[in-house]
């Protein structure tokens, strides 16, 4: 099989259908013109025809009748097309299957294809490796999540109950919103003209930060003291959601601390949704991998059965061989034999041979001993396996040529064609399987 010369006429082949293709969407453009003119021209003849332009009219007639002929035309050629492009069509077809008939070929393409899904199973099950890290990461990000929820549920229960509590609390995040006031208005300032004022505003919120960390301090020992289990972060953490109340002019201590819980609630869900996202993806690539499994067993299976089918017929035609050399040699021994006997019982017959018949006698049995023995020799020349020269470098170059094959388009589009068949036969049969009712 000249893998070359093959790929070169099915090269040839695809060039040229694609060529035709061109020539036909050129020519639908060009058809599609002419049937506008045609049209035109009939719009032409109705104003002529009321006009009563018998002149006119017969020029659109004309035009309508040149352009009939030339849509005709048009699409003769475009059919002709057509066939040309059915026939490459059949002789790529042909190259394709004088290639995938060759048993060697095939079973070379199996091969790659199933190292191809190995490589794939590899790369698939890294990227699982890659989500299950997300997912512990992510499962972490939740527990943090709850425990935060945990932790704003015992402020709730710590101003519920405790009420010098609360009203701590409630300073401190007055005096927070107060500091961001403060830091508003030097926003405010001119660096160099309001210095003195920038200066005095400062201080005043350094002064501030340590009346919150005061607070912030005496809230935590309480709550220790009584096991309320508060901790700072969820303080700080309501600090940062406050929530200002225009009537009061303060602070709403319970609608900070809604809005705080409620934030963290939402970071919550979004990192269920990645991990339910993560699981998906996982159940997708172990159904992936166990569909490429099922093609490289498939694949592996069809490689040994035709082995095991080429080492039968070889065997059953080396025994034939063997039989015929075996049959050939038992009758040439039984025929020698057969004269050695025909001999003895002439001598036996023959009463006191005279000494001329006795050395007759003597050569003939001379001549025939010499017969059955290069009788022999011959056989057991026969016997011998041949040897046939220049085998095992004709195994390489057929072995080389395979391994090469890959390089050829013709060889690539048949894998990829093979590969095709072979995944939706094997997802065909999953599929069928899985929605199989259980006995």
């Amino acid at each position: 099989m000249d893998l070359e010369k093959l790929n070169k006429d099915y090269e040839e082949a695809k060039n040229a259908i694609e060529n035709k293709k061109k020539v036909i969407e050129k020519m639908e453009e060009e058809l599609n013109i002419t049937m506008e003119e045609i049209e035109i021209a009939k719009g032409e003849k109705i104003i002529s025809q009321r006009e009563n332009d018998e002149e006119s009219v017969k020029i659109a007639e004309e035009k309508i009748e040149e352009n009939k002929k030339k849509v005709e035309e048009i699409k003769e050629k475009a059919e002709q097309e057509k066939k040309e492009i059915q026939e490459f069509q059949e002789k790529i077809e042909e190259i394709i299957q004088e290639i995938k008939e060759d048993p060697e070929m095939k079973k070379h393409l199996e091969q790659v294809l199933a190292k191809r899904y190995e490589r794939e199973n590899r790369k698939v099950n890294k990227e699982i490796e890659e989500i299950e890290k997300g997912k512990e990461e992510t499962k972490k990000k939740i527990e943090e999540e709850n425990k935060k929820i945990q932790d704003i549920e015992a402020v709730q229960e710590m101003i519920k109950n405790h009420p010098s509590m609360k009203e701590r609390l409630q300073e401190m995040l007055n005096t927070n919103n107060l500091i961001g006031k403060l830091k508003y208005q030097i926003s405010k300032l001119d660096e160099e003209k309001d210095k003195d004022k920038i200066d005095k505003k400062k201080e005043e919120i350094e002064k501030l930060k340590e009346k919150i960390e005061e607070d912030k301090d005496e809230i935590i020992d309480y709550s220790e003291k009584n096991k309320l289990g508060v901790k700072k972060e969820a303080i700080e953490s309501i600090m940062k959601n406050a929530v200002y109340d225009k009537e009061k002019k303060e602070i709403n201590i319970n609608a900070s601390i809604n809005k705080t819980k409620k934030a963290i609630e939402e970071n919550k869900k979004k990192l269920q949704r990645e991990f339910g996202d993560s699981n998906r993806k996982i159940k997708r690539y172990n159904s992936q991998i166990t569909i490429n499994e099922k093609v490289i067993i498939s694949l592996r299976e069809e490689t040994t059965k035709k082995e095991k089918k080429a080492k039968e017929q070889n065997n059953l035609e080396t025994n034939k061989e063997n039989n015929v050399k075996i049959e050939g040699t038992s009758n040439e021994q039984s025929k020698v034999k057969n004269v050695e006997v025909q001999q003895k019982q002439v001598i036996k017959a023959e009463k006191k041979p005279k000494w001329f018949q006795f050395i007759k006698r003597f050569k003939n049995w001379r001549a025939n001993r010499k017969k059955s023995v290069s009788s022999k020799e011959e056989q057991k020349i026969q016997v011998q396996p041949k040897v046939i020269k220049n085998e095992e470098p004709q195994k390489n170059e057929a072995k080389n040529d395979f391994t090469q094959s890959l390089k050829y388009q013709v060889v690539k589009d048949i894998a990829e064609q093979m590969q095709k068949e072979k995944l939706e036969e094997i997802k065909r049969n999953h599929k069928e399987h899985e929605q199989r009712p259980e006995r």
